[in-house]
């Protein structure tokens, strides 16, 4: 996983299942704020994962 780490991070593990990422966007977007960058990484698919914005 690569990740440009400055400024304010929020890192999460999540399972790696359809629709988490779009959920994360929804909540920030519905906040206002503005994700600059985000990252995803996971060791196998349908397997726990790491999201890094």
């Amino acid at each position: 996983l690569e990740a440009y780490l400055d400024g304010t991070l929020l890192v999460f593990t999540h399972r790696d299942v359809p629709g988490i990422i779009g959920r994360v966007g929804t909540v920030f977007g519905e906040l206002g704020i503005n994700i600059a960058q985000m990252t995803v990484g996971r060791a196998t698919p349908g397997g726990d994962a790491i999201g890094v914005l």
